[in-house]
């Protein structure tokens, strides 16, 4: 009953002085497939990886014998992405979604909590932003926990990281912990013109100006190509 109950919205689970606290902040914005600007190999290559796990209750991983559970890494530069794109994969597959927010509480108590919680909700996708701020004292109990079997049994995980730099290597140097690393790059001159496009719903800018934002625009993320817009759209609303 639990399970059918958060299929209906996102579970939070933040770590806290008093032990793991639930929040559920009901529905969210939706965030379609199609609204992810990235390069068509890695979204089909995701896309496809969370749609097989949870397809038939994970029929494809019992047929072949496989442990049923994945994680990836999701990483790159902050506002180009990251978030947009899990929140596409949680809005758009039929599991319960719970995200954990690690904080400066986090330790062997709440991570053994945290999984008891999502497994036995599972199959289930448990998200872990900003995963390399996972205090140093408890990365062995998190990583025991990864490599447990009952403690991942029909679970995908995952993790995002603004600084892959700070990863423990442990993490992801060995299998079964997290299987792909995928990078989320800056956005590139075609990302750029088709987001401003998307934006651009008053159809301020000629396909010229578009262009030549495009094409001057190189170097900036995903979010200061929105406040680029924002800052467009206020002046020509105001003159």
């Amino acid at each position: 009953k639990l399970r059918q109950l958060l299929m209906q919205s996102v579970t939070y689970l933040v770590d806290t002085e008093n032990g793991v606290q639930r929040r559920n902040y009901g529905e969210q914005a939706a965030v379609g497939r199609d609204d992810v600007l990235l390069a068509e190999s890695i979204k089909q290559d995701i896309f496809r990886s969370i749609d097989e796990f949870f397809k038939q209750g994970g029929y494809f991983f019992k047929e072949y014998g496989l442990p049923y559970k994945r994680g990836i890494l999701l990483y790159g530069s902050p506002g180009n992405g990251k978030t947009t794109l899990v929140k596409s994969i949680t809005g758009s597959t039929k599991a319960p979604v719970v995200y954990w927010q690690i904080t400066e509480f986090t330790g062997s108590h709440s991570i053994q909590e945290v999984f008891g919680i999502v497994t036995r909700l599972a199959p289930a996708i448990l998200v872990i932003e900003d995963i390399d701020s996972m205090p140093e004292y408890t990365r062995s109990v998190f990583l025991n926990t990864l490599d447990g079997a009952q403690s991942r049994e029909g679970l995908f995980i995952i993790g995002t990281t603004n600084y892959p730099q700070k990863i423990d290597p442990a993490l992801i140097n060995r299998a079964g912990r997290f299987d792909r690393a995928y990078e989320i790059p800056s956005p590139t001159a075609k990302v750029r013109q088709d987001y401003l496009r998307k934006l651009d719903i008053k159809g301020i800018l000629s396909d010229d100006q578009v262009k030549e934002m495009a094409k001057l625009s190189k170097g900036l993320s995903m979010s200061q190509l929105n406040e680029l817009y924002m800052s467009i759209a206020l002046n020509w609303h105001y003159d």
